[in-house]
C-alpha cells in the first residue's frame, strides 16, 4: 500500500487475500488503476510481494497486523448469518470446538518468523 498507492499514486487501494478451500486455494491481489499506469502497477505490485517474500515483514508489520485482524473478527460475527457461517466452516474443514473462541489467541501466537516462513513456503 505505501509504495504502490502512496509513494507512487497508481491507485486508490490495493489489497491481497488467501482465498481458502477444503484441500487447495489461492493468494490473489486486487486492485484498480487507470489503463495507462498497468504494466507499471503490476510491475511495482510484483516487485513489492517478490521483497516482502525475500525480506520478510518487520515485528512492527506483524503487530499491527495482528492488531488488525483481531480487531476486524468480532464485528465480522456479529450479524447471525455470519456467525452461522463460521460455525459452518468449523464443521466443514474440521477445526477444532473452540476456533471462534481461540482466535485471538492464536492470531497473537504467530510470529514474525512463522510469517517469514509461511510467505517463503505460500507466496
Amino acid at each position: 500500500m505505501r509504495d504502490i498507492r502512496v509513494a507512487q499514486g497508481l491507485t486508490y487501494g490495493i489489497t491481497s487475500r488467501f482465498v481458502t478451500f477444503r484441500h487447495a486455494g489461492f493468494f490473489a491481489i486486487s486492485t484498480s488503476t487507470q489503463n495507462r499506469h498497468l504494466r507499471q502497477i503490476i510491475e511495482r505490485t510484483m516487485a513489492a510481494t517478490s521483497r516482502l517474500v525475500e525480506d520478510g515483514p518487520t515485528d512492527a508489520e506483524v503487530a499491527r497486523a495482528q492488531a488488525y485482524v483481531i480487531g476486524q473478527y468480532p464485528p465480522g460475527l456479529q450479524a447471525p448469518e455470519d456467525l452461522a457461517e463460521q460455525l459452518i466452516d468449523q464443521e466443514f474443514y474440521p477445526l477444532p470446538a473452540d476456533d471462534v473462541s481461540s482466535f485471538a489467541a492464536r492470531i497473537r501466537a504467530v510470529t514474525t518468523a512463522d510469517v517469514h516462513r509461511a510467505l517463503r513456503r505460500w507466496v
